[in-house]
């Protein structure tokens, strides 16, 4: 016959007290079990114990990594977890945590608080109930820079430590997050903010790159609130030897000089010429004469690119030197003037006409000028090399072949297969009366 069912009756408190006080009784462990040299074995290597610490839930004392194991923690599992780490601790009997710093508040506490043996060994112990047993390799713990020089971009620049802030999610001290694919540090950072044109750069949570400035007083929030150093000390989880952060933290650097301009190049080159010629030389030795041809007229305006078109007419055969590139109309040489404009990577070196121009030649800043012992080539920027021809499939250009600066893939006007590197000749130097 089946069971019958049992009533649920009214369980006494003092039934409940009594219950639960003989599981904290179990729970508890032994408060004679210490640690000694005889209750755990050290990996091979320089790792020793630094003794019991404090430890709470909700500022951990080492807290760059953690895992656990309800069967199989022991100290050498947790070592070996910890990797890279400067420090790695046992606590509760199956918890694992790694950092490269002993955070604060955690301090030293008497060992026999570290008296819960390890799931995975009970001749070890893994320690205790808001304590943890910490083991170290020997290595130093990262220091928080507080200056930093980067060449990113081409150019010298230094960075200072502004300080570390609380940062709130729904107001960020610093507005712009950037992805590093090769995971974020302070110097990673640094230079994808300045890369992307910004003079401020701050690191947080461990993975965390924020970007901002120059705008509104350095770049900061005006809700900024400035907190310790120490609690920016948070390791990078793409290199455990640096700090990066922490949660709700973020160190912020400023850059010392905020010229983001890159200084000029040296010019070891000559400029300043006249009634010269332009032929475009390739890798094969094949030349071909350069002039300007017309390719767009507006009122007043007329524009024209460097073309090695054989058939195209062009009153621009003869140009003139003075760090930008012009030349003279043949049919008109007082008035029509073309003026060169700054390259652009992808496009033809173009040229302007702007309305009629009287008195003295323009000069301009463009960087352009020759250079060569063997012969003399055009430069840009202290650069002979970054000139191509390429077929002009436009309807307009109907195949021509123009010169392009630093040809690019998938243009709307040429392939990269229907381009051939170039070096431009120049030749019929005269020097510019000053």
């Amino acid at each position: 016959m089946p069971r019958k069912a049992h009533k649920m009756g009214v369980i006494s408190p003092s039934l409940l007290i009594l219950t639960f006080l003989l599981e904290m009784v179990c729970a508890i462990p032994n408060p004679k079990r210490s640690i000694s040299e005889g209750t755990f074995n050290l990996p091979n290597g320089n790792w020793t114990s630094l003794g019991c610490f404090s430890d709470i839930s909700t500022s951990r004392t080492l807290q760059g990594a953690f895992t656990s194991s309800n069967t199989n923690m022991t100290i050498e599992l947790c070592i070996a977890a910890c990797g890279d780490f400067v420090f790695a601790g046992v606590e509760f009997g199956h918890e694992c945590y790694c950092d490269s710093t002993i955070q604060l508040p955690g301090a030293p506490v008497a060992a026999d608080e570290c008296n819960i043996p390890c799931v995975g060994n009970s001749s070890e112990t893994c320690g205790g109930t808001g304590s943890i047993q910490i083991f170290t390799d020997g290595g130093e713990s990262p220091v928080l820079p507080t200056e930093f020089g980067t060449d990113a971009g081409g150019f010298e620049s230094e960075w200072s430590l502004t300080g570390c802030f609380a940062d709130d999610p729904s107001s960020r001290v610093l507005a712009q997050p950037i992805v590093l694919p090769n995971g974020v540090t302070t110097g990673a950072c640094i230079e994808g903010c300045l890369d992307a044109g910004f003079s401020m750069a701050g690191v947080e949570d461990g993975k965390e790159c924020w970007c901002d400035g120059p705008s509104t007083v350095l770049g900061l929030s005006p809700n900024a609130t400035k907190v310790s150093d120490t609690d920016c000390r948070g390791v990078c989880v793409a290199d455990h030897s640096q700090y990066c952060g922490n949660a709700n933290r973020i160190a912020v650097y400023s850059m010392i000089e905020h010229d983001l301009s890159p200084p000029d190049p040296p010019r070891n080159c000559s400029e300043a010429f006249g009634n010269i010629t332009m032929v475009a030389m390739t890798s094969e030795g094949e030349e071909f004469p350069l002039k300007i041809v017309t390719v767009e007229m507006v009122p007043s305006v007329s524009w024209g690119v460097l073309s090695a078109c054989p058939f195209c007419c062009s009153d621009y055969k003869f140009f003139t030197l003075t760090d930008l590139v012009q030349s003279r109309s043949l049919l008109n040489p007082t008035k029509q003037l073309m003026l060169s404009v700054e390259p652009v990577a992808g496009e033809s070196p173009s040229f302007m006409a702007p309305p009629v121009i009287n008195g003295p030649l323009p000069q301009g800043d463009q960087s352009y000028c020759v250079m060569g012992t063997t012969q003399t080539l055009l430069s840009f920027r202290n650069e002979t090399n970054g000139f191509a021809l390429c077929k002009n499939n436009s309807v307009i250009a109907n195949g021509r072949m123009d010169v392009v600066f630093q040809p690019i893939a998938d243009h709307p006007n040429y392939a990269l297969e229907d381009c051939d590197g170039i070096v431009i000749k120049v030749s019929g130097l005269l020097p510019v009366p000053v």
